[in-house]
């Protein structure tokens, strides 16, 4: 589980995508979520999507 984000089902997710569990995790240890009833800044909309991208070109 992610420590900022620990409701995350990290091991169903990255069994869905082929790819290890720390393998996802690794890839979002800085992505830091909006609190729920708020909206991210356009910095953190910048900087997150970049695990993603990262662990997208990896499958």
């Amino acid at each position: 589980m992610l420590p900022n984000d620990p409701h995350r089902p990290t091991e169903a997710i990255s069994r869905d995508l082929g790819i290890q569990q720390e393998q996802f995790v690794a890839c979002f240890q800085n992505v830091h979520p909006a609190k729920q009833d708020e909206r991210p800044t356009d910095e953190r909309v910048h900087l997150n999507p970049r695990g993603f991208t990262w662990m997208s070109s990896k499958s």
